[in-house]
């Protein structure tokens, strides 16, 4: 140290002590972690635009070797290092400091048996939360088996929803199909686990799911609790304002006006993965919760219905219609089901190109067609993937790939689609 000034680096992420003495620092950037005295703190950050850790060093010298620490491991950088970091604005298209020092944490802890404590094991299901309780029907049909391809191949969001209600046994399925336990195992040491169709870290399956019923066959309006080990739902008091709003937001988020036929709400009770793990219960929580949107859009696929998972909502507000405690269970997910539209709004094609330079490298041999749609937008395809039809009222169409998005083709580009498109029309014998 040698009187130079110096500013905290822009990577670091705060937090007090439980005892209030002492800041807990974590280093975005390298995932360092380190703890602080609260006095020694202070004193650093009275002036943050200009540390002289000399000057801290001379007042208080038994900080002096800490103060060393912190240049070393780069928490407090050269003042003209901060100001160029400040110039370039580092955090342009890339994760703020507190997503940084959250995803550093992750490949630190996991499961250490001997941290645990098999005499507290969590619940694996929560306490009932009501009286009224109704029971689902189990619909174990032909209607949803479809081939795996055909569900992976279909499997899109859609916020086009179509009227009317959505049947209850296809509401009953999904759920079947999605969430619920199809038997319980007994773990030495880490006590009764469920079966489930989607994973879970150590099987401890923290996620809860609270359907909104907005419109569904022979079901009231509501929010429920689904119970997946007895496969029915429990009624939660809630008022028809807040699950309007909540709706309104939803759809906000998706960017439509049409509302789905169902809303599930879903939480994590952190209880059951922080037992069984450190350091990375939070990052298997999200990852579970993908895990379940996967599900429930191929569940989605299987039954023809319309699915929509939902990035953003208003965790709070929620957790206060739940009557949660966000310290133990909060929500991660939101997921938007109702039937199809079926007239969705078409895209038209204005211009058809043919481009021998293909992205897809082998997988597409006899090159590629660019299709510019009228909105501006383009959209590159495999010339195998696209096959043209006609519709009812003799408007010729283009089929782009196996999901059969369709899109009108322009009178002006009809005999370029045609000699283009001619030899990718289905051929005898093909699927």
């Amino acid at each position: 140290m040698t009187g130079e000034c110096y500013r905290l680096s822009p990577y670091c992420v705060f937090s007090l002590g439980a005892n209030g003495k002492s800041v807990h620092v974590v280093h975005g950037l390298y995932g360092s972690r380190f703890e602080i005295a609260a006095d020694l703190f202070g004193r650093l950050f009275e002036d943050p635009e200009r540390i002289v850790p000399d000057e801290v060093a001379a007042a208080v010298p038994p900080a002096a070797a800490a103060i060393a620490t912190l240049i070393e491991e780069k928490l407090l950088i050269p003042a003209d290092e901060a100001d160029a970091l400040a110039a370039s604005d580092p955090f342009i298209d890339r994760l703020s400091p507190l997503e940084l020092a959250f995803h550093r944490g992750f490949g630190e802890g996991g499961f250490v048996r001997e941290d645990i404590d098999p005499t507290a094991i969590p619940p694996a299901t929560k306490p009932p939360l009501g009286t009224e309780v109704i029971s689902l029907a189990s619909h174990a049909t032909g209607e949803d088996e479809i081939s795996l391809r055909t569900c992976l191949e279909q499997r899109r969001s859609s916020r086009a929803f179509g009227p009317g209600a959505l049947s209850r046994a296809r509401f009953e399925r999904f759920l079947e199909l999605t969430c619920r336990a199809k038997a319980l195992r007994e773990t030495p040491g880490l006590g009764w686990v469920s079966v489930r169709n989607y994973p879970s870290a150590g099987a401890r399956y923290p996620l809860e799911i609270y359907p909104i019923v907005l419109s569904v066959d022979g079901l009231t309006e509501g929010i429920y609790h689904y119970r997946p080990l007895g496969h029915r739902l429990e009624a939660v008091p809630s008022d028809r304002a807040h699950r309007d709003a909540l709706c309104d937001a939803a759809c906000h988020r998706m960017g439509t006006h049409n509302r789905p036929a169902a809303l599930f709400i879903i939480t994590a009770v952190f209880a059951r993965t922080c037992w069984k793990y450190r350091g990375m219960s939070y990052h298997a929580i999200l990852m579970e919760t993908g895990a379940l949107y996967q599900t429930m859009y191929l569940a989605a696929a299987a039954l023809d219905l319309a699915p929509c998972a939902i990035g953003a909502f208003p965790e709070r507000a929620t957790a206060e219609m739940l009557g949660i405690d966000t310290r133990d269970e909060a929500q991660v997910g939101l997921f938007a089901l109702g039937n199809r539209d079926d007239a969705p709004p078409r895209p038209r094609i204005v211009a058809v190109q043919r481009d021998t330079k293909s992205p897809f490298a082998t997988d597409a041999p006899d090159g590629v067609i660019e299709l510019r749609f009228e909105d501006g937008t383009r959209q590159v395809v495999p010339r195998a993937e696209l096959t043209l039809a006609r519709s009812p009222d003799g408007t010729i169409c283009c089929c782009i790939g196996r999901r059969c998005d369709i899109a009108d083709i322009a009178d002006q580009c009809r005999d370029d689609a045609l000699l283009l498109l001619q030899s990718s029309m289905p051929k005898p014998g093909r699927d």
